[in-house]
């Protein structure tokens, strides 16, 4: 992901970054189409990243902060390899994020099936978690 990396590498100074990404426990990214290129960020790039000075970055991407994969791959986790690189808090939905009416109600964690395929607890969703 060049793209990427050449933004987050630059110089820029914010104290909160919000990705508003496809993802899962993994990675995240755009899927694409024959309009969109498909461009993905997966836990091992993190580490090409420069390390930065930010409050909070929140990841509103579906499973990026899935409990039970973090619990037992935590060495795969999109969520723990950006913590590794932000100096605040990284803020990841433990289930699908429900982007819909986002005007009114705000982002919701929900279950989903995709959700309770990767639960060790039949579909327990934690919501949010930092």
């Amino acid at each position: 992901m060049d793209t990427f990396e050449y933004w987050w590498n630059k110089e820029f100074s914010f104290d909160y970054i919000i990705f508003d990404t496809h993802g899962n426990p993994f990675r995240i990214g755009i899927d694409g189409d024959e309009r969109t290129p498909k461009d993905k960020l997966w836990y091992n790039e993190v580490d090409n990243l420069y390390f930065r000075e930010i409050k909070f970055l929140i990841l509103l991407a579906c499973n990026a902060g899935h409990l039970d994969w973090w619990q037992y791959r935590q060495d795969e986790s999109i969520v723990a390899s950006f913590a590794q690189k932000v100096s605040g808090c990284v803020v990841a939905s433990d289930g699908t994020v429900n982007s819909y009416s986002t005007f009114y109600n705000g982002f919701k964690s929900v279950t989903s099936d995709s959700f309770k395929q990767r639960s060790t607890e039949c579909g327990k969703n934690r919501t949010w978690f930092r």
